[in-house]
């Protein structure tokens, strides 16, 4: 059987990026980064839980932003 559409990471990526978009427009301050580590923690999971280690889970939700990707914790 296959994977539910909404547990690709395609459609995990696509929520996370709606969900986080009003974060994208403002200063990235201490304040803003915490608020985006809290609403992307469910998503950060659910890619976890397809398989993806914690740098490519990084990379995929800042490339989904349109970020570039850096090493975890840098």
């Amino acid at each position: 059987m296959g994977q539910r559409t909404r547990d690709t990471d395609a459609y995990i990526l696509m929520q996370f990026a709606a969900k986080v978009k009003h974060l994208t427009a403002v200063k990235p301050t201490p304040t803003v980064q915490a608020e985006m580590s809290e609403l992307g923690l469910p998503y950060l999971r659910k890619l976890q839980a397809n398989g993806h280690d914690l740098q490519t889970c990084a990379d995929l939700m800042r490339a989904s932003l349109g970020l570039q990707s850096r090493p975890v914790g840098k």
